[in-house]
């Protein structure tokens, strides 16, 4: 059987404070002759935003629960895939890889509009000059923005 833990999970399970998380931890590692614990790139994405040195240790922990478990879901197939690779590896591959910016303002610049009706054309272009001319502010906190103690 294949099992997936979550990032909130792992972080429990390696810091170890409560007694359930300790427990389950026990009962884990004595289960992994009969299940396959999973890791996924979800993991190393949340990792990545972690700015202290502290993931590291907790990739090296998530490689005893995981061992090279790694699985990846392709949102434009709708398909999980197995991969073998040790938590650590994987996340040195994505570690200082810069995440692609959408450009909203130019998403429509590509469209043929050769098939298409006047009338969609016209909502195409009416929704082209919308997005140029409209300023998107989600107002996202930055992480440098956030305090010692919501960071923790």
């Amino acid at each position: 059987m294949r099992i997936y833990l979550d990032k909130q999970i792992f972080s429990h399970l390696f810091k170890g404070e409560k007694v359930p998380y300790i427990n389950l931890l026990q009962k884990i590692i004595s289960s992994k002759s009969n299940h396959i614990y999973c890791y996924s790139h979800a993991h190393l994405q949340d990792l990545k935003n972690d700015k202290t040195d502290i993931k590291y240790e907790e990739l090296e922990f998530m490689e005893k629960i995981v061992d090279d478990n790694y699985l990846q879901y392709d949102s434009s197939s709708k398909d999980a895939f197995c991969y073998l690779a040790k938590p650590i590896t994987a996340f040195t591959e994505i570690e200082n890889t810069k995440e692609e910016i959408i450009d909203f303002t130019t998403i429509f610049d590509d469209i043929d509009y050769s098939l298409l009706s006047k009338d969609q054309i016209e909502q195409f272009e009416t929704a082209k000059n919308f997005l140029q001319n409209f300023k998107f502010d989600f107002n996202f906190m930055k992480l440098d923005e956030v305090s010692e103690e919501l960071s923790e």
